[in-house]
């Protein structure tokens, strides 16, 4: 078989190229759209707006608000409390701007009696009022918040709301008593007292007294009040009081502090009578021998558990068998008794 010439060969394929170049030359058949079915057209997206004028954001209409009623959440403390370092009021909607909390009419709350300090929001839903100092006792308030109030959605506060705060009054407790043997400090005792709270010590002056608490004739004894050498709490006041002249001998006392002492822990003088301690000067009598007295010879001491005059007890007591020299003692105890009695006689 003879082999073909090679031009025949580049014929062949210019032929075959021909008729290649021509079948892509032919029309083609238009693609028909995609119908339209109930399930695409809810599919598709209708964009109502050109992309470069979008619609704009509608504001929220002041006389249609979003929120519903304002309302006070919380208004605290109320009632007794045993520190105030501030005065709060939670509303349930915001009412200030980020920004702006001290943005506020001072008079919005009313203290009474007033207290120095500044109200300022907190936060968008919190009024708070803040004192210049923390108050721990010696202060009866009230405080109202006035209604009209605005929250930013244009609510209105309807309702005015009142609390009352109390925190701790003036107290005092015993922590010991404290006589001598001799009548001189057994009718001056002295007294460490611990304050619930730090009093100024000059507001004792002319308040303090040693009275009487019975049907015997009256008395009024200055007290004298010092501080304790060591105070164990810097608010409390521990102090130590003492009669300044002996307290009468068989009466039964008060140690009291009359109206008018002042307290660090609040601004508020004591309104009433404070009765720190009751005692007396009678206390009961015991005797008690403080010897062996199988030891013949020896002095018999007797201990008196609380100041007596002798020559009101002397008589009374009787040693068997009898000492001469007790018996002697009697018998002059009952001629100074009969001296002192005469002595007294306007008649004699």
């Amino acid at each position: 078989m003879k082999r073909l010439p090679k031009i025949s060969y580049l014929i062949i394929l210019l032929l075959i190229l021909s008729i290649a170049s021509c079948n892509d030359s032919q029309p083609k058949e238009a693609a028909k759209p995609a119908e339209t079915t109930a399930a695409t057209a809810q599919a598709e997206p209708i964009v109502s707006e050109s992309l470069n004028n979008p619609p704009k954001a509608s504001l929220p209409d002041p006389n249609q608000p979003t929120f519903g009623n304002l309302e006070v959440l919380q208004f605290l403390p109320d009632g007794p409390t045993t520190r105030l370092s501030q005065i709060a009021v939670m509303f349930n909607q915001p009412m200030v701007g980020l920004g702006e909390y001290d943005l506020v009419n001072q008079d919005l709350l009313i203290l009474e009696p007033p207290l120095e300090g500044t109200l300022r929001w907190l936060n968008q839903y919190t009024l708070a009022f803040i004192p210049e100092k923390i108050y721990y006792g010696s202060l009866n308030i009230k405080a109202t918040l006035k209604a009209g109030l605005k929250s930013l959605s244009g609510q209105t506060l309807n309702e005015g709301r009142t609390i009352t705060i109390t925190l701790p009054s003036v107290k005092a407790t015993q922590d010991y008593y404290y006589s001598g043997s001799t009548p001189e400090s057994f009718l001056s005792p002295t007294f460490k007292i611990t304050f619930n709270q730090k009093i100024v010590l000059s507001s004792f002056e002319n308040r303090a007294f040693f009275v009487n608490s019975s049907d015997q004739p009256e008395f009024k004894i200055p007290a004298s009040i010092a501080p304790y050498e060591y105070q164990y709490d810097d608010f409390l006041l521990t102090c130590l009081a003492s009669p300044t002249s002996p307290l009468p001998l068989n009466s039964q006392y008060d140690l009291i502090i009359e109206p008018g002492l002042i307290s660090e822990a609040g601004p508020e003088p004591t309104d009433f009578t404070i009765k720190v301690l009751s005692k007396n000067t009678n206390s009961q009598l015991n005797i008690t021998i403080d010897s062996d007295l199988s030891v013949l010879g020896e002095a018999i001491p007797l201990k008196f558990g609380s100041y007596v005059k002798l020559l009101d007890v002397i008589s009374y007591i009787n040693i068997e068998p009898p000492v001469s020299k007790f018996e002697n003692l009697k018998k002059r105890a009952k001629e100074l008794e009969e001296i002192v009695k005469n002595s007294q006689d306007p008649d004699k």
